[in-house]
Order: structure tokens, then sequence, then C-alpha cells
């Protein structure tokens, strides 16, 4: 059944819907082999089982029990197939059963979104680490921590990067709710990806809105913090719960690339 073409949401994993509601994942100008390579990433990162790789077809077979629609027995009832479209300028990335079918349940599409935010996060790591090697500047090093997620090492003092940081936020747009200089932080607010505006596109999505009118209710909050570190200092983001999380390592990759 042919998709119907949604508003485009970010470059890394933008999200479409089609007539039976089902998800697609959008990966805006990218070539099948990086389209796979991210795909193959984010299934890493999600702990996602893949039980085939077709590199020559541009699948993987995974296995997802959650979604399995009978509690019956059925052999591979947990079988299912992630496929990159290759004849589009934007790779499309579908999720099929056993019969070549889209997946429509909403469970289904509950995974078709973590995936593409996945996708987004790993795409824009990459295309960060090009960037930065093909222009020679060191713009800090990322490090994971003992949690899994990362944070960002600079070699300037923490109150200098903190009055960087100060700048950075208001050229991008975050919606700042508070800034503590002696506490070295900051506390911001967040606009999910649902609550973008269709005419936002590209790294814009992975703002923070600025004088927007009417934020919606339930938009997450995040800190971002500055800590001395040697001779240097770091920074990280943390979510509401004080803790980071997905969403919270792509700010700060954010917050890097404009560093």
């Amino acid at each position: 059944e042919a998709a119907r073409e949604g508003n485009e949401r970010g470059a890394g994993g933008s999200l479409d819907t089609n007539f039976d509601q089902s998800r697609d994942i959008r990966i805006a100008a990218s070539d099948a082999e990086s389209s796979w390579q991210y795909v193959e990433g984010a299934l890493g990162a999600m702990n996602v089982v893949v039980l085939e790789r077709k590199p020559n077809a541009y699948a993987f077979d995974v296995s997802l029990p959650e979604l399995q629609e009978s509690s019956l027995f059925r052999p591979n009832a947990d079988r299912f197939t992630l496929q990159i479209g290759r004849d589009q300028r934007d790779k499309v990335v579908a999720l099929l059963d056993r019969r070549g079918a889209r997946v429509t349940t909403p469970p289904a599409a509950q995974f078709m979104e973590r995936l593409a935010g996945q996708i987004r996060l790993v795409k824009v790591r990459q295309e960060l680490e090009t960037q930065v090697a093909q222009s020679g500047e060191k713009t800090g090093e990322i490090r994971t921590t003992d949690t899994g997620h990362i944070e960002l090492a600079l070699d300037d003092a923490a109150l200098r990067v903190w009055d960087r940081l100060d700048y950075v936020i208001d050229q991008v747009g975050f919606t700042v709710l508070e800034r503590n200089r002696d506490e070295l932080r900051f506390q911001v607010r967040y606009i999910t990806d649902d609550q973008i505006k269709p005419e936002r596109t590209g790294l814009a999505k992975l703002a923070f809105w600025k004088d927007e009118e009417g934020i919606p209710e339930g938009a997450d909050l995040y800190s971002v913090h500055v800590r001395e570190s040697g001779a240097g200092s770091t920074v990280s983001v943390l979510n509401n719960e004080e803790q980071p999380s997905e969403t919270s390592d792509a700010i700060l990759e954010l917050l890097r690339e404009k560093l």
C-alpha cells in the first residue's frame, strides 16, 4: 500500500504515516549504505536481537516479542523485517511481517518512534564527527560514562565554558527557565518532536523554542551541568529526573556542535 507523505520531521529519523496508520522512518538525503549503518547502530543501542543481516537486500530480520498479536504459540511469531527502501533520495525504513506487509499495530508504531529517535542520534553523531575531522577543529571530546551515556570534556575552565554555553543557548533558541552561574547549571525546556511545527527542519528539530507562545503541557525539562575536571571541565545533560537519557545525549551533541 502506498505511503502518504507526512511532514518531514528531522534529518536523522523523521516519521511518515501511511494510509493504514503504520509508521515508516524517513532518513533524509541519505544513501542506502549510510542508512544501513544508521539502522544497525540504532538497533545495537536499543539491544534489539538481530536474527539475520541481509546487506544485499538492505534488510534486517529482528526479534520483537512485544509486537506479537496473539498469545497463541506460532513459530517465528516474533520475527519481523526492517526493510530500507532504495529507490528514493530519502531512504525509508519500513517494518514488515513475514508476509511482507507493513505492521500496523500501536506497539509497532511505538517501536518505530523509538527507533527513529535512536537513528537520529546515530546520524547526528556521525555527521558531527565527520565535520570535526574535516575542519581539523577540536570542539571537545565526547566520553562515555559508567551509565553508558555521554559527557563533553573541554580544556577550558568551568566558568569560561558556562559563559560560552550562556551565549550558545540563546543563539540556538532554547527556552531557558533558569541560569545559575554559581552552580554552573541551566534548566531548559525541550519541545518533543511531535510538538514541533511542520516548517522546522534539520537540526532545528532538536532545538528549544525561544519566546514560543503556548508551550505544550508535558514538554520535558532538562538541566545542563558544567563541572570542573582537572585543568578543564565537563558538560553533561540530565532529564527532569536528574538522569541521562537518549534525548539528553542528543542535546549534548547539539551543544557540542555550537560550542
